[in-house]
């Protein structure tokens, strides 16, 4: 199998900051480390100038499990929101912070806790502002 690499990460200003913030007031673990992996290898980007193919906080997002070759569609929230009866996965789930920033047609691989390697690649997004999907 060859080995691809992991596409690049954009994060709109407002995202970073939001998530600057959470990093502060969360606890040390596996998914803050994640989480922060992903925000320093982001390019920061002025919330009026990222792209609508950018996956960002509460974007709703469908992606092709390479590995099930199953395609799922989430929505991308803050941990308060997170609902997985409603397909919302916190930004600091393993999957979230995955997702984070990544355009449509972007790659990632990642580990698992388990330890197993979880290969996804972007089909679609969709940003959500005041209920409204664009």
């Amino acid at each position: 199998m060859k080995q691809r690499k992991n596409s690049s990460v954009y994060l709109k200003k407002s995202d970073y900051l939001k998530l600057i913030n959470l990093l502060k007031v969360e606890f040390n673990s596996d998914a803050i480390r994640a989480l922060e992996d992903e925000i320093d290898r982001a390019k920061i980007i002025a919330d009026d100038s990222i792209g609508t193919d950018i996956v960002c906080i509460d974007s709703l997002v469908t992606f092709l499990d390479i590995d099930s070759e199953k395609e799922i569609t989430v929505q991308l929230v803050m941990p308060a929101d997170a609902s997985i009866e409603n397909s919302k996965i916190s930004i600091l789930s393993p999957i979230g912070s995955a997702l984070i920033g990544l355009k449509k047609h972007g790659y990632i691989e990642w580990p698992m806790p388990t330890g197993k390697i979880r290969r996804m690649c972007i089909t679609e997004v969709a940003h959500q502002n005041n209920g409204i999907t664009q």
